[in-house]
């Protein structure tokens, strides 16, 4: 669509929904990669532990908490198109040889800046497609917050029909509970912080992804609990 009329012409919510389909095509693309080529535990149907039949809560704790790990990763993609997009203009303004070289048509550099809004003789541009990505990933972010929030809720009202309690300080609870956290400091983040809050918010997203992988694969496979089956 930026090749088809003026950058001028795009609005704010067309750039966003592009960026977001961007995301999650990425998003579909890593879970393929990882279902088909990581050799880990779930490959195979096997019996079913009995305390997952002791209450129907549990596939609305489970269906949430993964959708809140989806968005998660969704948040992930943004950020990195976010940063690359900073990083990108910062590169262009720093010498012309560094404008050359991301600006080269015979390395695709047009098209690549053509796609994130870059034009040399627009500096504004930059500024513009760091605020609409900012916009997309503070979106998904804040999705992802509350999500997670409801799945942690669900789990553990699961886990008081289940167990006999709420909390217990698993690894999973307690993990789960730090990537939560994350997403509170984002947040908090937003409302305190007056300079470059899109770019800590970028890397604050790449940290909480990379707590998020540890909390659904590390925890399930390295660290004994009451989730090691999950």
């Amino acid at each position: 669509r930026f090749g088809s009329r003026p950058a001028a012409a795009v609005t704010s919510r067309e750039t966003s929904a592009e960026v977001i389909g961007a995301a999650a095509a990425g998003v579909g693309f890593l879970v393929l990669m990882t279902a088909t080529q990581a050799a880990i535990p779930g490959q195979f149907i096997e019996r079913e532990a009995a305390i997952l039949n002791t209450s129907v809560l549990l596939k609305y704790h489970v269906t949430t908490v993964l959708c809140s790990y989806g968005l998660i990763t969704l948040g992930f993609i943004v950020s990195l198109f976010y940063l690359g997009t900073h990083y990108a203009a910062k590169l262009r303004g720093r010498s012309s040889a560094a404008r050359e070289a991301v600006y080269n048509p015979g390395q695709g550099g047009a098209m690549a800046a053509a796609a994130l809004n870059l034009d040399a003789d627009k500096p504004q541009g930059a500024a513009r497609t760091l605020s609409d990505l900012d916009k997309a990933q503070m979106t998904v972010l804040q999705l992802a917050f509350w999500t997670l929030g409801v799945g942690i809720l669900l789990g553990a009202w699961w886990a008081d029909h289940s167990w006999g309690r709420w909390w217990a300080f698993d690894p999973k609870e307690t993990w789960a509970l730090v990537t939560w956290i994350i997403y509170l400091v984002v947040i908090h983040v937003r409302l305190m912080t007056g300079h470059n809050r899109g770019l800590v918010t970028a890397w604050l997203s790449i940290l909480g992804f990379i707590v998020m992988l540890w909390t659904y694969f590390g925890v399930n496979l390295i660290l004994p609990g009451l989730h090691a089956y999950a």
